[in-house]
């Protein structure tokens, strides 16, 4: 996880394998839809591309992924081709979970009681660079555990602020269109504590909408980075 190491090369073959590796999943796109054209179902198939996280790529002293809410790990790719839908960029804040509802919307699965679900359907965002009016322009993120290891963070982001909650740890308030590369950490400071606890404010209004209990169990929590197993400090 340490990239301090490094030298100018290994910068540059580090940065090269990456950016090979995304020129390869470009190119598995291309074969999926090439195929679907050649097999003539591309009029009959919704595509969804997407991934689970990002890579730190270096930034902040860090390769893959980790118990933080950086813009490099948390921004994800996400590709929506329809039948008779025009190329478009969508700048609307969407989430892993209303994929799993656009899914559901494409096959008119119906939600019922006993299986509620979370998330939106996207469809109406894809062709068009028109956001809907009432789309809210916030991003919520939970994360829980690290490979065993005990992390405990919450985050929310509005267009220019982040704020993440590290109950573990410190808090982390990001003005992200001064610092868009999240190098200050503004927690704390007296002329942002406004912005900062209205985000709280939020974030906490959210947790309790999802059941979250992350609030009420502050004091059983381990100290950030115990293995859940043994109860020791990871490494």
């Amino acid at each position: 996880m340490d990239t301090s190491p490094l030298d100018e090369e290994e910068w540059k073959t580090v940065i090269a394998y990456s950016h090979a590796h995304i020129t390869m999943v470009d190119e598995a796109i291309g074969r999926i839809l090439d195929a679907l054209y050649r097999l003539n179902l591309a009029d009959t198939t919704t595509v969804v591309f997407t991934s689970d996280h990002g890579d730190m790529e270096g930034a902040h002293n860090r390769f893959d992924k980790g118990a933080y809410f950086y813009e490099e790990v948390w921004r994800i790719p996400l590709i929506i081709r329809a039948h008779n839908t025009p190329p478009a960029t969508q700048d609307a804040y969407v989430s892993l979970l209303d994929i799993g509802e656009t899914l559901f919307s494409l096959i008119r699965a119906a939600s019922s009681a006993d299986q509620p679900r979370e998330g939106r359907n996207l469809l109406p965002l894809v062709g068009t660079q028109i956001r809907p009016s009432d789309w809210p322009q916030i991003a919520h993120g939970t994360y829980y555990r690290y490979n065993g290891y005990s992390f405990e963070v919450r985050a929310i982001r509005n267009k220019r602020y982040k704020y993440v909650w590290n109950p573990q740890d410190i808090d982390e308030f990001y003005d992200l269109q001064t610092d868009p590369h999240e190098m200050k950490n503004l927690s704390g400071h007296p002329h942002i504590s406004t912005t900062e606890n209205d985000l709280r404010d939020q974030l906490m209004t959210w947790l309790h909408s999802i059941g979250d209990d992350l609030p009420n169990r502050l004091d059983t929590l381990l100290p950030a980075g115990t293995i859940i197993a043994t109860g020791k400090q990871g490494p």
